[in-house]
């Protein structure tokens, strides 16, 4: 399924300033925070199907850096595209103990964050789109990565 255009079923995209670059993001519900985090060329648009499901939560989509309607980084690299996220939710006053939810790239800077930061993420869940999650023998068993908090990895459909 393609992703909408960029600001398209959004209801409450706005932005915030992180390093002099623009950054674009949605915030909805009350309850835990869950930062959501896209795959690479996608937007925060794709998070859009989950929030009734996730009416428990505080959801904040944020368009990575260089993707969306977010300005992009001279430096792409994913250590650069962690240092940006944990900076937006430093600016959102995001509270450490969040749940940090990932798609393709959006799951590699997740890793990133929780190999790098201070925050002390709750849980880290990453999705893979071809679901080769789904054969590894555990949760994250492909990579060399852990977390104290719990980690999931789970496939997802994609249109072919």
């Amino acid at each position: 399924m393609p992703s909408p255009e960029p600001g398209v079923g959004v209801r409450t995209a706005e932005f915030v300033e992180v390093g002099g670059l623009p950054v674009r993001y949605a915030a909805t519900g009350t309850g835990p925070p869950v930062i959501l985090l896209h795959g690479l060329g996608r937007s925060l648009e794709d998070w859009e199907p989950l929030r009734a499901a996730l009416s428990g939560y505080r959801l904040i989509a944020i368009d990575l850096a260089g993707f969306g309607q977010s300005q992009p980084l001279p430096d792409c690299r994913l250590a650069s595209l962690a240092r940006h996220v944990e900076g937006t939710l430093d600016m959102l006053g995001v509270p450490s103990g969040a749940h940090v939810v990932g798609n393709s790239l959006g799951g590699a800077v997740a890793m990133r964050l929780a190999t790098g930061a201070p925050h002390g993420w709750r849980h880290w869940h990453c999705s893979t789109a071809r679901g080769s999650a789904a054969r590894s023998p555990g949760p994250c068993a492909s990579s060399a990565f852990r977390c104290s908090g719990g980690c999931f990895c789970v496939p997802m459909r994609t249109a072919r």
